[in-house]
């Protein structure tokens, strides 16, 4: 063996550490512990070193035993690289856990009927031990019984609200099943006086013109922010006061710029997001590729922003609804004696299955019945996502784009009792495991306001109420479930006031003024917070876009320009 460098000296005992020999391979770091060099080591030189521990710093080594792992991401507390288990590769990646950043996996488990779990990795077969490699570890998350349950008459609520939503075109499968349900739907969610109230209050942004003016009063500060937005942009004015600074902003969204304006500045700032040459620093100092992701996304926004609005629109997208609803097979049930206002009612009912083949096509038509929307508002999420590094918006992004592959059956049997919904009954299969939910709708004059729940699985029943009662103008609504407590909100539709309990002794009250082209809200936050203050919102169709123009490119400025900016915001 040739000979040996004295590479460094043992902090423990003062001995000399030796160079190894060539064959032993280069030095590619040196051991934080005790000084020593690492060498890329003959024996392990099949594992690459693709990163370090920023713990320990020592290498962390690409193991041969999992290379055909490839690498996802990397833990946010450690820095250890995140492994795709071969186990895995056949599961889709839905999402990022907002509190570790390991990704959320779609899992099909054997022998199910198609049953679907967000996984976020912890059933995984991996685990980091330091530069040596990596151990096998097997976690299994308990399942809770009852939030298959909760999960079972959500789902059930959720269809039977979406149908509610969906006008019965009589021109449609006049006769057929499918047009009695969703007319039949329809009479049971009857619209009340809050839910007038509620239609007026969608109908002042409807048509994406409109004003939002926020006030919020804190004991050593005081926030204001005025928004109006309309067909040719949109435009937000911010003032901030506190007991020393007063500080303001006004931006403004054109089709080619948004600028920035403010007390800070001696000028107005603009990011022309559709200039793609442009000479100055950004790119180098921001990335090329984060730029365009900017450029792009601030484009769909404004997309959306100034988009047509929806007052009277979606009657098209129901007729497919309807159609595609219609095209299921439907079977004739028995009639069943169901009890409503205290008697036993005799129903008509009906059984179908929604499947994923049915979800697909109906997807696939609305899509082509919305053009490129969906599509545009998938890419933006997705974009959005990338730039700011937000969990939720990457979730989002793929659920909007969900091909409903592993979706489980939903089988339905829907009773009917003088043209309204009197009972639905639910059943599917998650995880293998059954789950039954039950919807009875009681209510005499208004069905909805009278809802008894029931779900069963896992051996567990699960039971809840839902009702409304009104008092001259003001309306109570009531959840009750077992085990997790009593909600309550109460709505006086002449004077606007409200109030909010919840268990764990939340309670919120405030009032809510509703009228045609406006709304007001104001709320004390001290029962909420504990802190005396105090929020207020008016949202009005009165709006009027505040325009800013010319001043510096922020494309075009150098490095010390931007620099000098900063200076001059007393940021830098």
């Amino acid at each position: 063996m040739s000979e040996r460098r004295i590479a460094g000296y043992d902090p423990q005992t003062g001995e000399p550490i030796y160079e190894h020999a060539p064959e032993d391979g280069k030095i590619i770091g040196y051991d934080p512990q005790t000084g020593a060099p690492i060498y890329e080591n003959a024996k392990v030189q099949d594992r690459k070193i693709i990163g370090f521990d920023p713990q320990t710093g020592a290498p962390i080594y690409e193991n041969a035993k999992v290379q055909d792992r490839k690498i996802i991401g990397y833990d946010p507390q450690t820095g250890a690289p995140v492994y795709e288990n071969v186990q895995t590769q056949s599961r889709r990646i839905i999402g990022y856990d907002s509190q570790t950043g390991v990704p959320i996996y779609e899992r099909q488990e054997a022998g199910s009927r198609g049953g679907y779990q967000a996984d976020s990795g912890q059933n995984d077969t991996y685990g980091y031990t330091g530069p040596g490699g990596f151990e096998t570890v097997e976690k299994t998350p308990k399942k809770s019984k009852k939030g298959l349950i909760i999960g079972g008459i959500a789902v059930a609520a959720a269809v039977v609200l979406a149908a509610g939503g969906i006008k019965a075109d009589a021109a449609i499968g006049f006769g057929k099943p499918g047009t009695k349900i969703l007319a039949a739907a329809q009479k049971t969610f009857a619209g009340d006086d809050v839910t007038a109230k509620l239609k007026d209050a969608g109908n002042i942004i409807a048509d994406n013109k409109f004003a939002v003016n926020v006030e919020v009063n804190l004991e050593d500060a005081q926030v204001r922010i005025d928004y109006a937005q309309d067909k040719t942009g949109q435009s937000a004015v911010v003032e901030l006061n506190d007991d020393d600074e007063k500080y303001d902003f006004q931006e403004y969204m054109d089709e080619n710029a948004v600028y920035l304006n403010s007390s800070l500045f001696s000028d107005t700032i603009m990011y022309p997001y559709t200039q793609e040459e442009y000479d100055g620093d950004l790119k180098d100092l921001a990335g090329e590729s984060n730029l365009e992701n900017i450029d792009e996304s601030l484009k769909l926004v404004y997309m959306l922003i100034t988009a047509e609005g929806q007052k009277g629109s979606g009657s098209d997208a129901a007729k497919v609804v309807l159609r595609d609803f219609n095209d299921l097979k439907f079977e004739k049930l028995k009639a069943k004696d169901i009890e409503l206002e205290g008697n036993d009612v005799k129903c008509s009912g009906y059984g179908f299955t929604i499947d994923a083949d049915f979800m697909e096509k109906l997807k696939d038509d609305l899509d082509k019945e919305n053009g490129d929307d969906a599509e545009e508002l998938q890419d933006a999420l997705k974009k959005i996502a990338k730039l700011t590094g937000n969990n939720e918006l990457r979730t989002a992004a793929a659920v909007s784009s969900y091909d409903f592959d592993d979706m489980p059956d939903l089988d339905f049997e829907v009773y009917l009792n003088k043209g309204r919904i009197a009972m639905i009954n639910l059943e599917t299969e998650v995880d293998n495991e059954n789950i039954e939910g039950e919807l009875v709708f009681a209510g005499s004059k208004v069905p909805w306001h009278q809802v008894n729940m029931t779900a069963k699985a896992a051996g567990q029943e699960l039971k809840g109420e839902f009702s409304v009662e009104t008092s001259g103008s003001e309306e109570t609504m009531t959840l009750n479930i077992d085990d997790f407590g009593r909600m309550e909100f109460k709505y006086d539709t002449g004077s606007g006031d409200f109030s909010i309990s919840a268990p764990y002794g939340l309670t919120a009250e405030g009032v809510c003024r509703i009228e045609k082209g406006r709304l007001e809200y104001s709320m004390d936050l001290e029962k909420l917070t504990g802190d005396e203050g105090k929020i207020s919102v008016e949202v009005t169709d009165s709006y009027k876009v505040k325009k800013l123009s010319g001043g510096k490119n922020l494309k075009e400025m150098s490095q010390s320009e931007m620099q000098d900016l900063l200076e001059e915001a007393g940021l830098f």
